[in-house]
């Protein structure tokens, strides 16, 4: 783990260079191996190194030549392979950081997007253009917050208290309430517990140019479904699909331990991490074993140690009790800068980390998000049996929808229905006071379903510069008259012609943030 962070003046005015310094303090936790800055008036990028591949300073970041400067955090599992692919360089270290320079160098930002594999956030900065890029991963395992402040200054950092260090942005009320709620500030995908200061959505980059910023997503995890090797894989036998994905998960697994220093995993004797223990031990023989063993009825530590039995080697573990929840909760939760609600297991992995720190490990390979592969959760494997449980739900359904006004009712927001759309409703209050705000005096605000409650004449009229619209994008082969008869019903000529009539398709569109 590295820490990336920095900052770019939208009016070129000069930031102190200072502020770097402060930034790379704060994160220092991130890497103490070394760390550095470029600086250039109205532009800084500052980089806190965990050295894992070429541990020599030949690596230190930020890496730059004339013309571009790059700072990075995460690492590239394909880099060897790509750097096959490029022009021939020389190399000044074996480094996945100098390859993926050289790949946005030579590639450009799209085509780099599409080729690397692995975890990353990083600031690419075109000097010659004075063009700033921001990236995160495809489904955003390396965090990177953003935020434009007052003075029109866009900070950004692998941490929120990195850039609060340096300016401030006032606490968001509504999200501090929120968030303990299902915990909210953890699985966001765009909105921090600060007002104006966001994370980047996973899959994302962030242009800055001519003293705006612009948002476009590079991937998609629908873009993933493909038909066809949908229906070969149905083709196959259980026994040909098992052989396959073995092949896919070694695969995985042996990309993931490149490394020039010492790297562990943390088991806790489950499926999803003893499997990547397993196999990780086939490629790296100095792999060291941590858990954490939650003392209690809740207890895995005999299930670790009969990995670790089985594969041959040390357990290392921490003993967690239930009160060291309460002496750990601060402290942790300043790290994951969000109510721990979700991610509470953070409290004992935080102590094995430390040991594994000790041990002198930087890196270690977890099952976390695993366990929906693996079947982890025991709520999967009742999947088989959903008929049957949801059997008196399907009865009454039809019981329902024999006697109408009760079916209504029922669905209603005064029925039970309108449990489920509380929060819904409690978002939109949200967003309708952040309208409200921004407009000031005494907004006009009309509430519609859908272009069933609104004439062509109404809406042509109605939308204007301070009304958010939501586009649903087409591409060249959709029927754009099969896609409204779906979404409207087949009873709005009117309506659907007017549409057609003025309907824009755009491509790659580049959302303005």
């Amino acid at each position: 783990m590295c820490g990336i962070s920095g900052f770019y003046n939208l009016n070129k005015s000069s930031i102190k260079k200072e502020f770097l310094s402060d930034m790379i303090d704060v994160q220092n936790h991130r890497g103490p191996d070394s760390n550095n800055f470029y600086y250039n008036n109205h532009i800084g990028l500052a980089h806190n190194r965990l050295s894992l591949i070429d541990l020599s300073d030949n690596a230190i970041q930020p890496f730059y030549t004339d013309e571009y400067v790059l700072v990075y955090n995460g690492e590239i599992y394909n880099f060897l392979e790509l750097k096959k692919e490029l022009p021939k360089v020389a190399y000044e270290s074996s480094s996945d950081t100098e390859v993926l320079f050289y790949c946005l160098q030579f590639w450009g930002i799209e085509k780099t997007l599409e080729k690397i594999q692995g975890m990353f956030a990083f600031a690419w900065y075109n000097i010659n253009s004075d063009e700033l890029i921001l990236v995160r991963d495809r489904i955003g395992i390396k965090p990177l917050f953003y935020g434009v402040d007052s003075n029109s200054c866009l900070w950004f950092a692998s941490e929120v208290k990195t850039i609060q260090k340096v300016t401030n942005f006032k606490p968001d009320p509504i999200q501090m309430l929120m968030s303990p709620i299902g915990g909210i500030a953890e699985k966001s995908r765009k909105k921090t517990l600060w007002k104006d200061l966001f994370t980047l959505t996973p899959g994302c980059f962030i242009v800055v140019k001519g003293g705006k910023l612009y948002k476009k997503e590079y991937f998609n995890t629908t873009s993933l479904v493909n038909e066809k090797e949908y229906m070969r894989l149905s083709g196959l036998s259980l026994e040909d699909v098992t052989v396959e994905f073995g092949s896919i998960f070694n695969d995985s697994v042996k990309r993931l331990l490149i490394s020039d220093a010492p790297m562990g995993a943390f088991v806790s004797g489950g499926i999803d991490s003893s499997l990547i223990a397993s196999y990780a031990s086939k490629h790296n023989s100095n792999l060291k074993l941590f858990t954490a063993n939650v003392v209690g009825r809740y207890s895995e530590f005999n299930n670790a140690t009969e990995l670790s039995n089985v594969l041959g080697k040390k357990l290392y573990h921490y003993n967690f009790e239930k009160e060291m929840a309460i002496r750990d909760l601060v402290k942790v939760t300043w790290h994951y800068e969000s109510p721990l609600v979700v991610h509470f297991n953070a409290l004992p992995f935080s102590n094995i980390s430390k040991i594994a720190s000790e041990q002198k490990v930087k890196a270690v390979l977890t099952g976390e998000g695993a366990d929906e592969l693996f079947l982890g959760y025991p709520r999967l494997l009742t999947n088989r049996y959903k008929k049957l449980i949801n059997f008196p739900y399907t009865i009454l359904n039809k019981i329902y929808n024999s006697f109408s006004p009760l079916k209504s009712y029922l669905n209603s927001s005064v029925g039970s229905a309108g449990l489920s759309s509380l929060y819904e409703l409690s978002a939109q209050e949200e967003e309708k006071q952040e309208a409200i705000q921004k407009l000031k005096g005494k907004p006009e605000i009309t509430r519609f379903k859908g272009l069933g409650e609104i004439s062509p004449n109404e809406f042509v009229h109605f939308i204007g510069n301070d009304i958010r619209l939501d586009p649903v994008m087409l591409d060249r082969e959709m029927s754009v008259e099969e896609m409204l008869s779906f979404y409207m019903g087949k009873n709005t000529p009117d309506r659907q012609k007017f549409i057609i009539e003025n309907l824009k398709v755009e491509l790659d569109l580049i959302e303005e943030v």
